[in-house]
């Protein structure tokens, strides 16, 4: 969850941050976003389809996520 953390905050300023910058970083992140028990989980969080490797905002079904 901090790789989502470093992309999205703070809100509008996160561009020192780049994850292409650590390629066995970025590759750790995607191979973890394939793992049935990661989806299950950002499909409840509502965390978009690359929650790791290229984050968005939560977008939660129901409520909010907090």
């Amino acid at each position: 969850m901090i790789l989502r953390w470093l992309a999205l905050y703070p809100k509008g300023g996160a561009d020192w941050f780049a994850l292409s910058d650590w390629p066995w970083l970025l590759a750790l992140a995607e191979r973890l976003e394939t793992r049935r028990a990661v989806q299950v989980a950002v499909l409840a969080e509502g965390l978009g389809p690359t929650p790791l490797s290229a984050p968005i905002y939560a977008n939660p079904p129901e409520g909010v996520a907090t």
